[in-house]
């Protein structure tokens, strides 16, 4: 197909990167209290905050761009769409408030079949 397997791996690892780059930012408080996450850069402060911002958008920004140039431009919206509820709705919005959290958080989980599909129609 016209963008090839490893170019949409690529973006994908580029949009997963920066998904979880900005979870890591915007959780960086409660991962300082959990036994499991304690030890994570942010929650260290290892890592600047800011940096670790400007990172994870970057990342971000460059899995769009990085898809619409070697695959489609559905592919490069489908993989913003998909950092943008993983971060702003399953972070932000729902992983504080609800154990529900976890069924949402998988509608993000199941998007990278959805761009591989988009990458080869």
């Amino acid at each position: 197909f016209r963008g090839g397997i490893l170019n949409t791996l690529f973006g994908g690892l580029l949009a997963a990167a920066g998904a979880n780059t900005l979870n890591c930012v915007a959780d960086a408080d409660i991962d300082k209290v959990m036994k499991r996450t304690e030890r994570r850069p942010l929650a260290r402060a290892t890592v600047p905050r800011s940096h670790a911002l400007v990172f994870g958008l970057t990342l971000s920004v460059g899995s769009f761009f990085w898809l619409w140039w070697t695959t489609n431009l559905l592919s490069a919206h489908l993989a913003a769409a998909t950092i943008a509820f993983y971060v702003l709705v399953y972070t932000l919005l729902l992983k504080r408030r609800t154990s529900q959290n976890v069924v949402w958080g998988g509608a993000a989980g199941c998007m990278p079949v959805m761009i591989g599909w988009s990458a080869v129609t």
